[in-house]
Formats: structure tokens, C-alpha cells, sequence
């Protein structure tokens, strides 16, 4: 039950709790206490990170709260789906993808967003897989070995991206407040 007077009311917070959820003091009190024990197990560790790390924290909660309830469900979604895909191949695809030159990391930004996942293609909540994700890598890669030309449009060839589908995520990508809004505004 949410209450604005609980023991894990904005009220009811110390001041270092203040300073860590800072950017949360309008929505604490809307939170489920489940979430806030989320949150308030992050605050705990606030004071130990580096200012670069709290100002960072600290961004990517103002992100959270501008995001719509939809958008945070979506983003939930992907990060459970994440989650899924073992740490050593993300580490692999996270090196590789350090490795790329700006311009290539440019252009494989570019091809995501056309394949940005939204709450219709993200896997349902709850779900922590996506059914047949090896189908979905192998075709993914096949299309980058096979290129556009191989789909006898007659277009010439774009430049391929060196190992991409090596660095490629095989689960959805999580949507940014930057590119969000635009999926639920009508647009």
C-alpha cells in the first residue's frame, strides 16, 4: 500500500537519502515500498561512488522520471531480457563494440534504431526470454553476411561493418528517453 506518512515515506528519509533519491522527491512517495527498498539499497551505497559516478546515478534517474509508465515497462522488460544472455558474451560483444571507430559505431547506432524494440515487440512482462532467440541471431547474422545486395534489389552494396554481428546484441535493445518519445506521441 502506498502512504505518504510509512516508515519509507519522503519524510521519513535521512538527509543522505535525500541527497542520493534527490532527483525521485516528487514520485518517492507514489513508489511501491517494494521499489523503494529497491532504490533505498542503491542510496546506501551513494556516499562510496566517485562524484562522476553519483552525478551519472543521478542523470540516469532524472531519465527514469521522465520516461512514461509505458516506457519504463519497456525498459524493465529489456533489462530482464538482458539478463538473460550470459555475461561472458556480453563482456565479448562489449569489447568488440569498444574496439569499433567512431564512424562504425555511428553507423551501427543507425541501424538500431530502425530495430528498436517497443512495448508491442518487447517480450511480455513477466518474461525473462525471448522464445527462439537463436532463430532471431542467425537471421540477424545471416543479413549482415548477406548484405543488401543479396536481396536482389539491385541496390549496391552498403559498406559492412567488420564482425558486426559478432557485436550485435541478440536481445532488444533498451529504448533511450531520447529516442522514446516519438513511439508513444503518435508519431
Amino acid at each position: 500500500m502506498l502512504s505518504p506518512e510509512g516508515p519509507l515515506s519522503w519524510s521519513h528519509l535521512t538527509e543522505a537519502q535525500h541527497v542520493a533519491l534527490a532527483p525521485f522527491a516528487t514520485q518517492w512517495d507514489s513508489f511501491s515500498d517494494e521499489r523503494k527498498q529497491k532504490w533505498l539499497k542503491i542510496a546506501s551505497r551513494f556516499h562510496r561512488m566517485s562524484p562522476e559516478a553519483q552525478k551519472h546515478l543521478h542523470q540516469r534517474m532524472e531519465e527514469w522520471v521522465r520516461l512514461t509508465p509505458d516506457q519504463r515497462k519497456v525498459a524493465r522488460e529489456n533489462y530482464q531480457v538482458s539478463k538473460s544472455v550470459p555475461l561472458e558474451k556480453r563482456e565479448k560483444a562489449w569489447d568488440a563494440y569498444q574496439k569499433l571507430s567512431e564512424e562504425q559505431k555511428k553507423k551501427l547506432a543507425a541501424s538500431e534504431r530502425v530495430r528498436r524494440p517497443t512495448v508491442v515487440s518487447a517480450p511480455p512482462t513477466g518474461k525473462s526470454e525471448v522464445k527462439d532467440i537463436n532463430r532471431l541471431v542467425t537471421a540477424r547474422e545471416q543479413s549482415y553476411v548477406a548484405g543488401p545486395a543479396a536481396s536482389g534489389s539491385g541496390a549496391p552494396a552498403q559498406p559492412a561493418i567488420p564482425n558486426a554481428a559478432s557485436i550485435v546484441p541478440a536481445t532488444p535493445t533498451p529504448v533511450s528517453p531520447q529516442q522514446a518519445p516519438s513511439m508513444y506521441n503518435g508519431s
